[in-house]
């Protein structure tokens, strides 16, 4: 289990940053991962984490809130619920669930500059 500090004043931009760094779910070495298909689909997690690996798993890690990342997290900063929905659960961006740390992390931080969902815009490429 990582021992995480919690920051209930974290900002969407400070995630899309903690997101960009963390390894792909497939890396068996790593301390934490990084996996949209894990709390949707209930698998378990691989790593000691203590977080579902996906973006409102490790949003709610990384605050302290258990709990809808939806409405702790993305709404409460602003964010219209569709577009929080559409980012933690891409049921109509299927590529999204196979999405690499640092597509997520685009994900975040153009949801959290626009306040819209743009999974195409993220899966465009990797962020630098």
């Amino acid at each position: 289990m990582l021992n995480i500090k919690p920051n209930p004043d974290l900002t969407i931009l400070e995630l899309a940053d903690f997101l960009h760094e963390l390894p792909d779910n497939d890396d068996a070495e790593a301390e934490a991962g990084f996996d949209m298909q894990i709390s949707s689909l209930g698998n378990p997690t691989n790593h000691p984490c203590g977080t579902a690996a996906c973006i409102g798993g490790w949003a709610n890690a990384l605050t302290g809130e258990r709990g809808s990342a939806l409405t702790l997290f993305f709404t409460d900063r602003g964010i219209d619920y569709i577009e929080a929905n559409d980012l933690c659960f891409p049921y109509d961006y299927p590529l999204a669930w196979h999405a690499t740390p640092q597509q997520a992390a685009r994900a975040v931080r153009i949801i959290g500059e626009t306040g819209k969902c743009d999974w195409p815009a993220a899966l465009a490429g990797d962020e630098t």
